[in-house]
């Protein structure tokens, strides 16, 4: 199978890409989020642009990012658009996907503010005694690993992802591909790069999504949020694609091997 996965568009109204790619090349898009931008308040941009898609490329698998989960469900209900947040399996690739549900997206354990001050590694320990007794009560820690109890709402949301993800890559036999709008936690697609930001220097991916690829190990994982973090790096085991901030990628599936490479978007 043959992907084209295109990156964060950020559409407003007047943009419309043009793919730099031969449609005949082309089996599924993949679209992982932020399609458009909160400041357009055009949701038809969006649907034009993914019906164009659909029709003159290939059929489109998506999921919502922090600017367009509005939207949702006008986006995935036109002909040719599939949710990847229900799961499909295309061509006899297992797709599933996360999704974006606010706009304050990011990791799940919000771990940068008082009075928990941690780092990324605190939070993947903490969370590995949490997970080990089966999403219990919040497990006990040193008291300077993080703060004696993390709230309900955080924990919840971080459970409900991780079980959405369990679900959809459990007991498949076909290759899997992760699509997460947000990265997978504490890796190099996840760093805030931004001059002037209060988080820059920190990951902020999806924890949940990082512990899939722990559990599971699909072949690849494809998202995008961080958009000074673009690249491709080998994490636990499976390969993770951030096309950037309209960037975008043709990745071929096949056998043993996977083959990248970048693909010209011209957003007028």
């Amino acid at each position: 199978m043959k992907l084209l996965v295109l990156g964060d568009a950020h559409l407003t109204a007047a943009t419309v890409p043009d793919i730099g790619v031969e449609a005949t090349e082309i089996d599924f898009v993949v679209v992982v989020g932020d399609l458009l931008d909160n400041r357009c308040r055009s949701v038809e941009t969006g649907e034009e642009v993914l019906r164009s898609i659909a029709r003159s490329v290939a059929p489109v698998g998506f999921v919502p990012g922090n600017h367009d989960y509005p939207y949702h469900d006008t986006l995935t209900t036109i002909e040719g658009v599939i949710d990847l947040t229900e799961s499909d399996t295309w061509e006899g690739v297992r797709f599933v996907g996360l999704g974006c549900d606010r706009f304050n997206a990011g990791t799940e354990i919000q771990y940068l503010h008082d009075p928990f001050q941690g780092d990324a590694e605190q939070v993947d320990e903490w969370l590995g005694a949490y997970r080990e007794q089966e999403f219990g009560s919040s497990p006990p820690t040193g008291s300077d690993l993080v703060r004696s109890e993390l709230s309900a709402s955080e924990l919840e949301r971080y459970s409900a992802r991780l079980r959405h993800l369990r679900d959809g890559l459990d007991g498949a036999s076909e290759p899997r591909v992760l699509v997460s709008h947000v990265p997978p936690f504490n890796t190099p697609i996840d760093v805030i790069r931004e001059d002037g930001s209060p988080l820059q220097g920190h990951h902020w991916g999806s924890v949940a999504a990082r512990h899939a690829l722990r559990e599971h190990s699909p072949t690849l994982c494809l998202c995008g949020h961080i958009h000074g973090a673009a690249g491709v790096v080998e994490v636990d085991g499976t390969l993770c694609v951030n096309p950037g901030y309209r960037g975008a990628k043709t990745i071929d599936i096949g056998g043993e091997s996977v083959g990248i490479d970048d693909v010209e978007v011209d957003y007028e």
